[in-house]
């Protein structure tokens, strides 16, 4: 999928809204009332083959490969972000890290068939309230897990009492 963006000057409200997309955008100010949600779960790296490992963000352009960094290693390893990865009783043990847990950014990398955390990314000169639920989680499917994504939330105030994940 493709990612959610807005013109600059934009000030964003969601009031009884669900977004279900990556998003990397600069707002003037931000709003979500407590039954909306911005939702990047499932948006990051697909899981790859249940006979294999999964997929990791490449680390220069950002596509999802085979072999790259977080990548579940094996058909029951987890995949890791900020932290390693589950490991399994095969030799292949647990994932590597990468990212930056100062600047998230990264789309999360997945395990065998689970789906990663997406992306959100806020820039916002003004302030954000918080109401709702902003998620970057991975899916669950009873294999091997994929990791979160990155929720990044720069703004001069934020505020509310909402509640933000990047769970894998």
């Amino acid at each position: 999928g493709g990612t959610l963006s807005f013109p600059f000057t934009t000030a964003l409200s969601l009031v009884n809204s669900d977004l279900l997309a990556n998003v990397s955008t600069t707002l003037t100010t931000f709003s979500m009332d407590a039954t909306s949600s911005l939702n990047a779960n499932g948006k990051g790296c697909p899981g790859g083959p249940l006979s294999g490992g999964g997929l990791g963000p490449d680390p220069v352009t950002g596509i999802c490969t085979a072999g790259a960094a977080g990548a579940g290693l094996d058909p029951v390893g987890g995949a890791g972000y900020g932290g390693a990865g589950g490991g399994s009783a095969m030799p292949s043990g647990p994932s590597a890290t990468y990212g930056s847990a100062a600047y998230p950014y990264f789309l999360g990398s997945s395990g065998s068939v689970t789906a990663a955390g997406g992306r959100i990314l806020l820039d916002i000169t003004g302030t954000a309230t918080i109401e709702g639920t902003i998620s970057a989680n991975a899916v669950a499917d009873g294999a091997s897990g994929g990791s979160g994504g990155s929720v990044n939330i720069r703004a001069s105030t934020i505020m509310g009492g909402g509640s933000i994940s990047a769970n894998g």
